[in-house]
This record gives C-alpha cells, sequence and structure tokens, in this order.
C-alpha cells in the first residue's frame, strides 16, 4: 500500500528525489525500520506490474527506465482527470502555485496518523492496513480535499485513481503471497433468490425488508473476505464508506483517532444509511488460488449460520408477543425453511491459467476454458479480439519498448470465463426436496406456516380460532399490525424472518448508534394512494363524522414530508391516523365503506384508491461491466491525456501499429468495475436521504 505515494502525481517529474524519496521512503522507514524483506519485495514490484498492466497502457522507456520526452506530463502543469465511463475530460486549469513540498508534508502527516500500534507499541500490521485502505484517500481539513480523492495513478492516463491502483497492488500481493505458488485467483460469490424473494410482499415494509436483508446478508459474506484477505482484495462491490463496513472497522479498533466518527452515529431516524440495501447480492474478489475453495465455503456456512440465527430471534419475538409458552413445533419447521437458505453459487478462476512471461505468455489452458462457453467456430471472446492481437506482443516506438504485456493485462480474459461460468453453474438449479405438508404460507404460498402444534396445520384458515380451549396455543394471534394483519396472516419461517427484518434491524441500528430510540417510518399502500388526493385538494376541517371514526385509532403513520409541511400542526396527528384506519378495515366492507364516505364528504370528492409505479430497467448493468457493447467502450486514445493523445496521434501517422493500437477499443479492467460500484454506492446511500425527505 505504501510502494507509491498518495502523493505521486504532484511529485512526479517534479520532485529532485522522485516519487519514492518522499512519503515513501518516511512509511518505509516508521514500519519496516529494519528494511523490507526481498521476498515482498519481489512480490510487490510483480503485484505492482500486474496491476499497471490491468488498469492501464505502458508507456516507452530507455535503458535506464527513464519515460520518453513526449509521454510525460506534469500534473501541476496541466493536470486532467478523465471520467473512466464516458471518456469526458476535466481540465483543472493549471495548479502550479500548489507547493509540492506542502504536499508531501500533509500527505506523511496524514498517514503517520494512521499507523495503528498494539498495546505494546509494536504496529498492528492488519489495522494499519485497513485503516491506509479506509482512509488515506480522506484528507482532512480544506484546499486539496476533494481533489485528493480523485489523484490519478498515472498523470497521462488518468482516468482511474491513485487510490485504485493501492488497492489493486495490495489486492495482488496478498493474494500471492498468501498462495504456495504465488497464484491470484478471481473469486466471484452471488446469493439468491432475489427478484422472486422480494418480490414476495403485502406491504412497501416487506418489499424494503426483502432488499435490505440481501444486502445486509451480503455483508456477513463480505466480512469474510475482509478479515481472510483485506477489504481492498474486493473488485466489486468497493466497500468505501458503506455503514456497516466503518461498523466493522469501528468493532475492530482500526478507527484511527485522529478520524471523526461517522456522522450517522447521530441519525436517530430511517435516514440512517445503515437502513440503506447499498451491497449487491454478488461480489469478484482476487484470494489465493489455493484457499478460494476454503474461503468459499466458509462464506457459506457463516451467511446460513447468520440467517438461522436472524430466524431463530424472529421466532422468539413471536413467541413471546403471542404469549405461547414455547415455539414447539415451529423450531423444526423453521431449520427446514431456512438451512438452504440463501442460494449460494461460486466458482473461482485462477490466473495460472496462463503461464510464460512477457511476448511469451502462453494462454492455450485460458483459451480452451474459454471455449466452452462459446459456440463451436466463434471467435474466444477476448483472447480473439483486436485489441489481444496488439497486446500479446511488444509495441516499439522510436526504438523504445512502449509495451511489454503481462498477466495482469489478461483480466479481461479471465473475468469473462468468471462471469461465463458462473451463469452456467447457477443455470443448474440444484435443489433439496422438501416436504410440505399442511396449510401453506400466507405470503409466498410455497412453505407452511409457522404453528407451534402440528395439527393446526390441517385446519382451514377460518377454524384456526373456532376452539379457544384447542387453538390457544396458536402463535399468530395478538401480534402487532406490521407483524401480522388482524390475525389473517400466518407466514412460513423465510417470511417471518422478512416481515420481522424491520424490527431486528432497528434493534441492531440501536446497537450500532449507542441509541434506545430509533425511528423508521413506513409509507403505507394507503398512504400513497391518499397522497395525491390530500396534497392536490384545500383541506377543510375534518367532519365529525370522521373524527369519530379515528378516536379509537391511536395508530400514526408516515407520512410524505411534503404533505406534512403543508398540514397544519392540529391536523397533522389526525391525518396520519388515516391511512392507518383504511389499512384496519380493508376486510370489512361495511366499516371500509363507512370510512370511504366520511372521507368523500372532507375532501369533496372521491379519494385516490390507487397509486403506479413506473419502473425502467434501462440501466444496461451487465453491458456495463463486461464492456462488450458499443456504448460502454471506450478506444485508448480516449483515455489519454490530451497531450499525450496528439504526441501518439504524430507518431501513429509514421506506425501503422500504432495507429491501431490508438484506436483499439479498450476492455474492461478493475479500475472500471471500481468505478461503477462506487457510483452504485453513492445512488444507493442518497437514494434513501432523498426518498425520505421527499
Amino acid at each position: 500500500r505504501i510502494h507509491d505515494p498518495a502523493e505521486k502525481a504532484f511529485v512526479l517529474l517534479t520532485d529532485p528525489k522522485g516519487h519514492e524519496g518522499g512519503t515513501v521512503q518516511v512509511l518505509r522507514h516508521a514500519l519496516f525500520p529494519k528494511g523490507i524483506p526481498k521476498e515482498i519485495k519481489n512480490i510487490t514490484k510483480t503485484a505492482d506490474h500486474w496491476a499497471s498492466a490491468a488498469d492501464r497502457p505502458q508507456f516507452p522507456q530507455d535503458a535506464k527506465h527513464r519515460f520518453a520526452a513526449w509521454s510525460q506530463v506534469r500534473f501541476a502543469k496541466s493536470p486532467e482527470l478523465i471520467h473512466p465511463l464516458t471518456g469526458e475530460t476535466a481540465d483543472l486549469g493549471s495548479m502550479q502555485d500548489v507547493d509540492f513540498k506542502h504536499v508531501k508534508a500533509m500527505s506523511q502527516d496524514h498517514f503517520k496518523k494512521l499507523i495503528m500500534k498494539t498495546k505494546d507499541g509494536a504496529v498492528d500490521w492488519q489495522k494499519t492496513s485497513w485503516a491506509f485502505w479506509r482512509f488515506g484517500s480522506e484528507l482532512e481539513g480544506e484546499g486539496l480535499k476533494q481533489l485528493w480523492k480523485l489523484l490519478p495513478a498515472d498523470t497521462r492516463v488518468p482516468d482511474h485513481t491513485i487510490w485504485s491502483h493501492l488497492d489493486l497492488t495490495s489486492a495482488f500481493a496478498g493474494a500471492m503471497a498468501a498462495d504456495q505458488q504465488q497464484d491470484p485467483a478471481l473469486l466471484v460469490m452471488s446469493f439468491g433468490p432475489v427478484q422472486s424473494f422480494i418480490a414476495q410482499a403485502r406491504s412497501t415494509s416487506d418489499l424494503w425488508a426483502g432488499s435490505h436483508l440481501l444486502s445486509r446478508m451480503t455483508w456477513e459474506a463480505l466480512k469474510v473476505i475482509c478479515e481472510t484477505c483485506g477489504p481492498d482484495s474486493l473488485l466489486f462491490p468497493q466497500l468505501h464508506g458503506i455503514p456497516h463496513v466503518d461498523a466493522w472497522l469501528m468493532e475492530q479498533g482500526a478507527w484511527p483517532e485522529s478520524i471523526n466518527k461517522p456522522t450517522w452515529l447521530n441519525q436517530g431516524t430511517d435516514s440512517n444509511p445503515l437502513f440503506s440495501a447499498a451491497l449487491p447480492n454478488r461480489f469478484v474478489a482476487i484470494v489465493p488460488a489455493d484457499q478460494a475453495t476454503g474461503i468459499a465455503q466458509e462464506i457459506k456456512e457463516n451467511v446460513r449460520a447468520w440467517v438461522m440465527a436472524q430466524g431463530e430471534d424472529a421466532l422468539q419475538k413471536l413467541v413471546k408477543e403471542s404469549g405461547v409458552s414455547d415455539a414447539g413445533y415451529a423450531k423444526e419447521q423453521l431449520q427446514r425453511h431456512l438451512e438452504d437458505f440463501p442460494d449460494v453459487h461460486w466458482l473461482a478462476v485462477p490466473w495460472s491459467l496462463v503461464t510464460g512471461e512477457g511476448a511469451n505468455l502462453n494462454t492455450d489452458q485460458l483459451r480452451d476454458a474459454l471455449a466452452q462457453f462459446y459456440p463451436e467456430g466463434e471467435d474466444v471472446g477476448f483472447l480473439d479480439s483486436d485489441a489481444w492481437k496488439l497486446l500479446c506482443k511488444e509495441i516499439v516506438v522510436d526504438g523504445q519498448r512502449f509495451y511489454h504485456p503481462n498477466k495482469g493485462v489478461l483480466y479481461p480474459a479471465l473475468f469473462d470465463l468468471l462471469e461465463r461460468a458462473n451463469a452456467a453453474v447457477k443455470s443448474l438449479r440444484t435443489f433439496k426436496q422438501q416436504a410440505e405438508e399442511g396449510y401453506r404460507c400466507s405470503l409466498c404460498g410455497e412453505r407452511e406456516w409457522l404453528t407451534t402444534d402440528k395439527n393446526d396445520l390441517f385446519a382451514p384458515p377460518k377454524k384456526r380460532k373456532a376452539s379457544p380451549k384447542k387453538r390457544k396455543a396458536l402463535l399468530w394471534k395478538n401480534l402487532p399490525l406490521s407483524w401480522s394483519r388482524k390475525d389473517k396472516e400466518q407466514l412460513c419461517g423465510l417470511c417471518s424472518l422478512k416481515r420481522l427484518w424491520p424490527t431486528l434491524c432497528v434493534e441492531e441500528v440501536k446497537q450500532l448508534t449507542g441509541k434506545s430510540n430509533i425511528s423508521r417510518f413506513v409509507v403505507s399502500t394507503h398512504t400513497m394512494a391518499l397522497a395525491s388526493s390530500l396534497s392536490n385538494t384545500n383541506l377543510k376541517p375534518m367532519t365529525k363524522g370522521l373524527k369519530d371514526l379515528l378516536d379509537d385509532k391511536k395508530e400514526r403513520v408516515a407520512l410524505p414530508k411534503k404533505l406534512v409541511n403543508k398540514l397544519k400542526k392540529d391536523d397533522l396527528s389526525q391525518v396520519a391516523q388515516l391511512p392507518a384506519l383504511l389499512d384496519d378495515v380493508r376486510d370489512d366492507e361495511a366499516k371500509r365503506k363507512e370510512v370511504e364516505r366520511e372521507v368523500e364528504k372532507w375532501l369533496g370528492q372521491k379519494p385516490e384508491a390507487y397509486y403506479g409505479f413506473i419502473m425502467l430497467d434501462g440501466d444496461k448493468m451487465g453491458a456495463w461491466l463486461a464492456g462488450n457493447e458499443d456504448f460502454t467502450q471506450l478506444a485508448y486514445k480516449d483515455c489519454w491525456h490530451s497531450k499525450i493523445k496528439n504526441n501518439v496521434k504524430n507518431k501513429a501517422e509514421k506506425d501503422s501499429f500504432l495507429a491501431k493500437y490508438l484506436e483499439e477499443k479498450r476492455p474492461v479492467s478493475p479500475a472500471r468495475h471500481a468505478a461503477i460500484s462506487s457510483a452504485l454506492n453513492n445512488f444507493a446511500l442518497h437514494l434513501t436521504r432523498y426518498a425520505v425527505e421527499e
């Protein structure tokens, strides 16, 4: 993590000591006073070369490893940043008034504060590594604070950050050091089902719970990766700033004293990002190839054990609230319903599928593996692309080596194999036969509803309350409305966990924040339907008849912020009770019609009874990740600094090989995937805040 300084863009070609003569030297002395072992140096060097090749093209060097003058860019003089997905260039003007010595001093001071110590004063390697990963990019104070996060790894190809390069180098180095053959592998894992699990819902709360539960479950998997290989080994998703990850760092004691604690610790409502479903149901990581199977198995066991523990907690809450003496048969049902949840699919692809070095790289094994997933006779993805035909050999410009291949450049082919093989594994849909005998769950209709007495399973719904003496052990009586609607729902083990997840989640948020009072509001379906009528009407005083109906209904529901701002304080309490009243009488036709008549009298018109969602599935996320469609692809020249682009263009007029390289489409890279993931993280976390405010 310290082979390159964070401020490399500022000091390169400017500092007489070179980019390794400042912060790198200071941190090496602080962390390795006796020097760095040769074996670690060699691994770091290889990891650095692979990471560089995976993310960007190389440039000409002479015999003394000095870059050709035409391929040099001084960042302070002509700073540019390039968007990794669109190729749009941001010209930052000039920064020649920024003193590189001042930047070096800031960087050194910042990283010294991130060094974590054990109780006896020694360097805590693991915690220091985590602190460098999480907070290296977050410089305190003004000035360079925002730019610091975006500083490029290479000023000539400024479409990915120094932080992305350090993460990838660390991931490669960690996997190489931990594997007996120094062989890293790409590991993909996914958890499901997704669409069907979320879609089985009766309320907006159910929809949120399904999505959030899957996200929270994914964190239990990612935690194994973080503790085994380090959080920087994750290529997708990126974990920077994810609240549960920050909570884990604090729990591990890896939060430096110099860094302010996250502001969400003081947020006591559901605008707290801990309530955001910010993690996808799959991840890709770099792991030691010989440990991939063990890591995947540990993740599978940990995730399922966590789900089972949450299910048992939910069942105990049902038992306590309903007043039954014991869970009885429901314990057996819960074990059966949750033992194979979630579905877990995983696959690992080792870099050892590629042999040889430099221009002698041998991709025969990788080609044979990929060919299994392509129609016979067709091109095999990246290995048959024009890009690889150029990149598989050395490129010489002006008598100097412009490009020299290494195994890192084959990331696109390995990622392609990973995705195709994993899709094939998921398509098998293996399952364990399961016997379900009695009446089914009210929500999913697939599994038996939980009951303390097995005989209750065979009683029709209307007969489950017929004989109090025999039915006094019913688990689904006298529960809060948010758990079971008027004793009319009886759920299976998995759906019970989803229904009670909001309650369990609030308890966890209380524990993580240290706050005893966390307010979570759910906008009900009736609120959604009524909102437009209430917002678009000049509200008159509520009729006496409607007020009388609300007298016995004390429960309030959440209202949209815009509607709350419109209502007078005296009206707010009663209006907030109205959707709950409508929900309460939905199964009593006579009472429902009475309430609807009174609402119509009050509004002067019939209220809206329906609402609609406009769903747009046009993100093309698969294409963005695969980089296999025209709108996702950039040419190599689109990723270069304008100075380099012009210089290479001039030289390409005399070199047809270089001209082809200039126009060739750039394949996917780890930095590209990191950029996509970071954008998704920001969207998920900000969307929750926006939805609550609106």
